[in-house]
């Protein structure tokens, strides 16, 4: 599934350890672009609850003190978009200046899972944040009504390829597409050999998790990582996990200002 959520409900999502994920980074998308974005659509709460003991609120509001709220919190996230400006007039990096604008923004995310119940078991729930409860039942209705296919392999975006190309090109080019949703730019145009160059520098420098949402069926139905009945392309590759380094090493890199 490719999902688009509030911003600060991503923590919470990235508990789930079934699944696999890539999504858009503050450390990769320009900072004029996120405040846009923001200030095209800025988040605002699902349910806006009083304050009481624990994790859940029981009742909303009053009407007045929620409009209060709202008008609230649209100036902290005028607020917020001005100080960005300022930043970036600045030079401030993004990976800084955009953590500004996360609580009033959404996120997308591309997610690919053999199991989903425990996440609905939990999310589709009272107990769960309001802003994930709305998410989580937004996925069961595609889970419900998406009608799988069988096939040998599971190729995100495979319909939206060049059919010239090899299965395994194609896998490749999936895989960098997958990784292109961090950075928010694969707005569906193509260019399979751009996404072919991504992929091969990818795995040249060890970013292996856009390899883990393309996947080949396996011969039995056991676990693969953390997939269930399927092979990784992650899996697939040599060294994808490193399990041998000088540590000594690596400490005498370590800047002065750290």
């Amino acid at each position: 599934m490719v999902i688009t959520y509030p911003r600060i409900i991503m923590a919470e999502f990235n508990t789930h350890r079934a699944f696999s994920r890539s999504s858009a980074s503050s450390r990769a998308i320009p900072l004029s672009r996120q405040i846009e974005k923001t200030k095209r659509n800025t988040f605002y709460p699902s349910f806006v609850g009083m304050n009481e003991p624990g994790m859940q609120a029981s009742a909303e509001l009053s009407p007045e003190n929620e409009d209060r709220f709202r008008q609230e919190w649209l100036i902290a996230a005028s607020v917020m978009c001005g100080i960005a400006e300022t930043a970036d007039k600045l030079s401030v990096h993004k990976q800084i200046a955009n953590r500004l604008l996360e609580p009033f923004q959404y996120v997308t995310t591309i997610v690919t899972a053999t199991e989903w119940t425990n996440f609905f078991k939990l999310r589709c729930h009272p107990d769960a944040q309001p802003e994930m409860m709305v998410l989580a039942f937004k996925m069961l209705s595609a889970y419900l009504e998406s009608k799988p296919e069988k096939t040998e392999d599971h190729i995100p975006f495979g319909d939206q390829m060049d059919q010239g190309l090899s299965t395994e090109e194609k896998r490749l080019v999936a895989c960098a597409r997958c990784a292109r949703i961090s950075y928010d730019n694969f707005d569906g145009s193509r260019d399979a050999q751009a996404d072919l160059k991504l992929a091969n520098r990818l795995m040249s420098s060890g970013h292996m998790s856009p390899f883990e949402h393309v996947a080949r069926a396996h011969v039995s139905d056991t676990y693969v990582g953390n997939f269930r009945g399927w092979v990784q392309q992650r899996k697939r590759i040599a060294g994808e996990n490193v399990i041998s380094l000088d540590l000594e090493k690596l400490m005498l890199t370590k800047p002065s200002w750290v």
